[in-house]
């Protein structure tokens, strides 16, 4: 008699084997190839081996488990097809033709299920105020649409059995090929949906990493098996368990070393998605930090969720609220710096505001760039002062705003709740609209988006704000509104001209914001990245074309002569340049480094370019200087007025500027940013990651200085970490 082989006798547990130690040589391939894709923040042998080390203890527990699922289910595949089910499916055509009607009817219901519960929670959940009751509510939908499927399953079995899956062609098993089938429509509808949404926010690299592991594993197990090679024997599944605990026991030695920590979480592949799972396992308190020494954790009190390194800290009640070193002392330092107090020239006009939103400073022509996409905001900019190096204090719409409109830094704005996508202001929060208003200035804006809405306190002070045609913010973000924003705010401008009376208007351009559309008068021509980007920049073009009919509506209405006009935006943009798409997530200059043009009328226009760096922190104090209103010393930041006359003012070299990304939902990752003199330093205070960069030579933030220079790191450090109690 034929001896079988221990494969064929066991295939389960042979597969088991040889899959879970597939798993661990690519895991251990992996491992290198994201050493060798991190290597650039790294210097020397002894960081290489430690992020080794790491990638090591994070990968091959990874590696092992997908080795031993796919090893499962290879198995369970091999010994179902030497089983009685496979063999009746072959053998009698109807059976086959009944679990082909199942499967369809478990399709169904996944599709009918998927789509009641969107619809519920898009239609009906979104709109409720508390998130408890709308995710109490979606719960009960789901649960009343299984009770559905309970009711109408066995009828829908038998339609589908005599009338779909009894007409599938039998090419080797109806339920092989019903399989097939469904798998390429699951494929199909995850391309459908992520290119009907903006895929950059998702950061797809680490999954695409685990992707390719997962599919290596399978090649090389399936390769190996059909060899019958030794490997599928037992004890190679017990030498695999060995070496996966005893590596997973070491990652935490491997863990504590910060700098290979920041470095693997910053460039890696595949390792920052594990190090984000592996920090939340060291979060004792549940408040997003995890302990000190934990895979760069820093929380050195890791049983109270009120102390962590993004907690405010209390001057002088001798508790360490923020794990900075100690207690703040109690400071009575004014907020706004001090500033040349020689008059100014008085300025008896209005003030025409105007933001584009999302527009980088790199996409203006008098910034450099020479594809012609903002040829009227240009010639704005070579009439009056240009500030060349203008930073904006918040990542994203709903932190810049209250910023700009309060000249206050984010995270001392009253905000009702912080930990929300969208804070509201609370009363006691003081616009620069409200001072405004206060001494006789009209107040009006013209908007249309979900953002300027009463309830979240922005609108404060204002006496006339229309925002009409305003939708939710998915149909926003998608939304042209500048074709009806322009001819409203130009109707507005012309009654203002009528009553005569000095005012101030505010006008919100949304078009660059992503989910970017098409416009017909500039088609698209790339594909991929590059047509992203392209579509980015038209969206700019088309926004820029309007601004130029809303400057043509200001000299109808006999305005120009008597109106300065003021453009910036909120925030900017990000590529890739950093990893990350879209904004709202890191406080990089392509997302913090926006333009800011002042213009002067008639005769009083006079350019110059500035290149002393400014905040939009300025904007309010500047608005206020201009029209002749006194600056509230709650103000934090500095009146630009004596700059756009050509005063030289000396406290702008000395000072420090700073931004902040307060932790949201959608992003729960605080950090904080400042610079001085030459340097930026950035500290991601939810992952204890510093860094530093040399903005003279290094504008672009390429060349972290915080992996090469670690006493310039520790002094940047400290002075961030005392401006951030001071001001930010």
């Amino acid at each position: 008699m034929v001896s079988r082989t221990a494969t064929e006798d066991r295939p389960l547990l042979a597969a088991t084997a040889l899959f879970g130690v597939c798993g661990v040589v690519v895991a251990l391939g992996m491992s290198l190839v994201e050493t060798a894709w991190i290597r650039g923040d790294l210097g020397g042998a002894a960081p290489l081996l430690g992020s080794l080390g790491l990638a090591v203890c994070l990968l091959l527990p990874v590696g092992l488990a997908v080795g031993l699922t796919l090893g499962l289910v290879a198995g369970g595949i091999r010994a179902a097809a030497g089983g009685p089910l496979w063999a009746r499916l072959r053998r009698e055509p109807e059976t086959d033709t009944v679990v082909a009607a199942v499967l369809l009817g478990a399709a169904v219901f996944a599709v009918a299920q998927a789509a009641l519960v969107a619809l519920f929670a898009a239609r009906v959940a979104a709109a409720m105020a508390r998130p408890g009751l709308a995710a109490l509510s979606t719960g009960l939908v789901a649960g009343g649409g299984l009770v559905g499927w309970a009711l109408v399953a066995l009828p829908l079995h038998q339609l589908l059995r005599r009338h779909v899956a009894s007409h599938i062609p039998r090419v080797g098993l109806r339920s092989v090929t019903v399989l097939g089938l469904l798998a390429l429509g699951m494929v199909a509808a995850v391309v459908l949906v992520l290119g009907s949404m903006d895929w950059r926010v998702l950061r797809l690299g680490p999954w695409i990493g685990l992707s390719v592991q997962i599919a290596a594993v399978l090649v090389l197990g399936s390769m190996l098996w059909a060899r019958q090679t030794g490997w599928s024997r037992p004890r190679t599944l017990a030498l695999a368990v060995v070496l996966g605990v005893g590596l997973l026991l070491g990652a935490p030695m491997a863990g504590r070393r910060d700098a290979t920590v920041a470095a693997a979480s910053r460039g890696g592949l595949v390792l920052p998605l594990l190090i984000s799972v592996a920090r939340s396992l060291g979060d004792a308190d549940g408040d997003d930090y995890p302990a000190t020494g934990w895979f760069g954790g820093n929380d050195c009190n890791d049983e109270s969720p009120a102390i962590h390194p993004g907690a405010r800290d209390i001057p002088g009640n001798g508790i360490d609220e923020n794990c900075h070193g100690g207690d703040t002392h109690a400071r009575l330092a004014k907020a706004r710096a001090r500033q040349d107090a020689r008059p100014s020239q008085r300025f008896d006009g209005n003030l025409l505001l105007v933001c584009i939103d999302t527009l980088r400073a790199d996409k203006l022509g008098v910034m450099g760039n020479t594809d012609g996409l903002t040829p009227n905001l240009d010639r704005l900019a070579r009439q009056g002062v240009l500030f060349s190096r203008t930073l904006a204090q918040g990542p994203n719409t709903p932190q810049s705003f209250p910023a700009i409109f309060t000249s206050t830094y984010p995270g001392r704005i009253p905000f009702r709740k912080q930990f929300v996508g969208y804070p509201q202001l609370e009363p006691a929060a003081l616009t620069v609209f409200e001072v405004l208003s206060q001494h006789g200035v009209q107040t009006s804006a013209v908007t249309s988006h979900f953002y300027f809405k009463p309830m979240r306190g922005i609108t404060q002070g204002v006496a006339s704000w229309d925002n009409e045609g305003a939708t939710n913010i998915k149909d926003s973000n998608k939304d042209i509104s500048a074709p009806r924003i322009v001819p409203r705010a130009i109707a507005r401008l012309e009654q203002l001209a009528r009553a005569k009376q000095r005012f101030v208007l505010f006008v919100h351009l949304a078009e660059p914001h992503s989910t970017y559309v098409t416009h017909p008068e500039f088609p698209i021509t790339r594909r991929g990245v590059a047509g992203l980007q392209q579509k980015y920049d038209f969206e700019i073009k088309f926004a820029d074309m309007w601004l130029g009919k809303l400057l043509e509506g200001l000299k109808r209405a006999n305005l120009a002569g008597s109106t300065a006009v003021v453009v910036f935006a909120d925030h900017g943009e990000s590529f890739g340049e950093h990893t990350f798409y879209f904004h709202g997530q890191a406080l990089y200059n392509e997302v913090l480094h926006v333009p800011l043009v002042v213009t002067l009328p008639g005769p009083r226009a006079v350019h110059r370019v500035v290149e002393e760096r400014v905040g939009l922190i300025d904007l309010a104090p500047t608005m206020l200087d201009l029209m002749g209103v006194p600056i509230p010393d709650r103000f934090q930041g500095m009146s630009l007025w004596g700059l756009v006359q050509g005063r030289a003012d000396p406290s702008f070299a000395r000072r420090r500027l700073g931004a902040v990304l307060m932790p949201y939902p959608a992003w729960p990752r605080g950090q904080q940013a400042m610079v001085t003199g030459r340097y930026k330093v950035l500290l991601r205070t939810t992952e204890n990651r510093l860094e530093v960069y040399d903005l003279q030579r290094d504008p672009r933030e390429q060349q972290d200085l915080a992996l090469t220079q670690p006493d310039l790191a520790s002094r940047l450090k400290q002075q961030l970490l005392e401006f951030a109690e001071e001001q930010m």
